[in-house]
This record gives C-alpha cells, structure tokens and sequence, in this order.
C-alpha cells in the first residue's frame, strides 16, 4: 500500500530545527536521494533514528521505502510503499494523526542557520514536529531575530509561516477535541 506525505525540511523556510534549507540545496540533496530512490536503497523508518546526532538505519523500524519525490504547491511531497504491516502502520493510513516524513540529513551549518552541502541519510515518518513545538516560543525568537536584522527577507517570512503555524495547530487541536 502507498501513501502520499509532505516531506519535512520546507524549502526556502527556517524549519522547527531554526535552520533555513534553500530550495537549491534542497534540490541537489533530493536529487541524488532519488538515485537511491531507484535502486530501492532508500528505506523509511518509523520514528527519529537520530540518538545523540547520530543517525543510522534500523532496520528493526522500517516500514517500507520512499518510492518517489516531488516539489508541489511550494513544498516537497513524498510517496511511501509500506512493506511491513504495523498497528501504528495502519494508524497512520486510516488517516488518525498528523504525520510527515522527515529527511535525516547531514550538512554545513553557517552563521545565519543556513543549511549548505546537504546530504540525505534516511527518512523517517514522524509525528509532525511543527505540531511538537510551542510556535509562541520560536516567534519570540524570530521576533527577536527580525529586531536584528529586519532586511532579511527570510526571516520576514518565516515570522508569516509561525503565524500560520500557530493557526494550523489550533485547527488540529480543535479537531482531535471533536473526535
């Protein structure tokens, strides 16, 4: 069985790590992720295998494989083939909970958290770390951060996607209270 997520880093956005990731770095990672994607090397995990930034595959938590990658609507998308049949595996295809798959990656991290010579390790479905994340924190900090340096467009931006974040969290709050 397949199903569609969104895939997490955004591009062009400072993300729930506050590291920005451009659309080009982004792009020449995914890229050569996608060789892998053909060879049928590029397993999903259930859950973050990052413990102590260290990142490995278990194959004890894979639950299939990324069997393709594409950029819609301003935001990369990501097609799962699940191989092995979970509770938590069924959960998520019932459509119960709010899931993305994330890209464990490694790169150079500049000054400003802008992320550079991106290479993708393995993926994993996650619980939305967007939804993990208190939003009035990282807007204080990028209140801050825009007091700063208030030229930078990104950070203009990202100050418009924590308050669309803040909204996106409300809603789905207000839905799992109805359910």
């Amino acid at each position: 069985m397949e199903k569609e997520f969104e895939l997490l880093p955004n591009p062009d956005a400072f993300n729930v790590n506050k590291r920005y990731y451009t659309k080009e770095a982004l792009e020449n990672s995914i890229e050569e992720y996608k060789q892998r994607i053909t060879e049928g090397k590029a397993l999903v995990m259930m859950g973050s295998p990052s413990e102590g930034n260290e990142f490995s595959v278990d194959l004890n938590k894979v639950v299939g494989q990324v069997t393709d990658i594409e950029f819609k609507d301003g935001k990369y998308m990501s097609t799962i083939k699940f191989d092995r049949p979970t509770k938590k595996v069924s959960q998520i295809l019932d459509g119960r909970g709010s899931f993305v798959v994330g890209l464990n990656q490694v790169g150079h991290i500049d000054a400003n958290n802008e992320v550079s010579d991106l290479r993708i390790v393995s993926a994993s479905i996650i619980y939305d770390p967007r939804l993990q994340v208190d939003p009035f924190e990282d807007l204080a900090y990028f209140i801050e951060q825009f007091k700063q340096r208030p030229q930078d467009h990104r950070i203009r931006n990202q100050l418009i996607t924590l308050i669309d974040a803040i909204y996106t969290k409300a809603k789905v709050e207000h839905e799992q209270e109805k359910n």
